[in-house]
This record gives C-alpha cells, structure tokens and sequence, in this order.
C-alpha cells in the first residue's frame, strides 16, 4: 500500500470506524489499543502494554520497539496520544499523529539502526488529565526514569494532519505566534524547551533534507 494511503487508512479507522475516544469510552480505546497492537505486529514488532490506573479504570500505552545495533541502550523515542476529546472523533487531534507512529514503524521495520528507536502509542492526554501526573505520558516518563533509561530525545506527534495554503486560514491562541508562525497551514512547526533546542534543531535539520515542506521552529521556557 502506499504510504500516503496507509496513513489514510489509519486515520479512518480511528476517527471514522471507532471514533471519539475519551477517558469514558473505554471500549473505543480498547479498540484503538487493539488495533495499534495489530499494526505494530504486522511489522514485526513486539508490542508492550503497559497498564495505568485513573478514576479506577486501566487503561495501557502501546509500545513497540526497533533495537538498534551499536547503542541499543540510547533511545530515541517517537510517540503520540491516541485519545481524543468528547466533541470530536479526533481525526486532526490526534488521529494523525498514531497515523504518523504507525506510518514511521511500517517504514523503518526493515532498517538498521545504530541507536534504538521505540514508538509509543499514549492513552490519555486530553481532559482531564492534561497537564497531570495522570497522563499517560507521564506514567511513561516515570517508568523510563525508575529504569534509569537514556533518552537521547523523544519526538512527540501531535495534530500533523491539518493542512491549508490560504493566506490568514491559521490561528493561534496566543498572540505572540503570529509574529513566529506562518499565517497559512502549510508548514511542519517544531517546538521544545530551552533544554532541547539542539536536538530541536538537528531534527529539523534532517527534516529539511528530505522534503520542501517548510519547518518552523520554536524553543521557548516551561509554563
């Protein structure tokens, strides 16, 4: 299939099959967690779930991982949530993003590495649990952290699917945004901490080189 297909594929299934995918619907997510597992899978890859609970329910992040030859001990970890808000099937938000996990696993499950790459499919992120110890994110980091793991850098997906090319059809919450980003949603924008600027830099860098899409960056303090 290809790859611009399967990406399709992906987001119709979890948007359009299963859709809205929040913290309540615990049979969508099951779904969705079934189905990333399926995918992986059918790589080649192993699949790790790893369990959580909130509010007295479980729910589990997907893992999988490609080893790498020579540094199989540093990590390079690509990621996105798989939940979605109550109002909407999640299609942009974050529908896309697992479509470009999925997507990144498909192409690289025949490569060879040096560092190992590990993909991870998160649970929950969106209300109520963003920005709390809850999310599944943060019980991840936890993990990585208690394992004493080293993360060379994690790239997180998040809402690649929304594209427009009209002068003044992108907005943003803050006003400041105007100043850095376009004003037409026809870009890739890549933002981290101050901590991670180089690493920020470098993925862009590489980003730039095999496509015309233009990138933007932006490193800014933690709120």
């Amino acid at each position: 299939m290809d790859p611009a297909d399967y990406l399709q594929q992906v987001v119709s299934r979890l948007a359009g099959d299963i859709g809205a995918r929040t913290y309540r619907d615990l049979d969508r997510l099951e779904n969705a967690a079934r189905y990333i597992s399926e995918q992986f899978v059918s790589f080649g890859y192993q699949v790790i779930r790893q369990p959580f609970v909130f509010r007295g329910n479980t729910y589990h992040n997907i893992i999988a991982e490609h080893t790498g030859n020579f540094l199989p001990e540093s990590l390079l970890i690509v990621g996105a949530h798989y939940d979605s808000v109550s109002t909407t099937p999640g299609a942009d938000d974050n529908a896309s993003g697992i479509a470009g996990v999925l997507g990144l696993a498909r192409a690289l499950a025949g490569l060879e590495f040096a560092r190992t790459v590990r993909f991870v499919a998160f649970a929950l992120e969106e209300w109520p649990v963003y920005r709390s110890r809850n999310m599944a994110s943060y019980h991840y980091a936890q993990s990585l952290k208690e394992k004493n793991e080293h993360v060379e850098g994690m790239i997180c997906l998040e809402m690649i699917g929304y594209f427009c090319d009209r002068e003044g059809c992108q907005r943003y919450p803050f006003p400041f945004m105007n100043k850095v980003f376009p004003k037409a949603g026809n870009f890739i924008s890549m933002v981290g901490n101050m901590r991670s600027k180089s690493f920020t830099e470098r993925t862009a860098q590489s980003f730039r080189q095999g496509t015309d899409l233009p990138v933007v960056t932006l490193n800014a303090q933690r709120s």
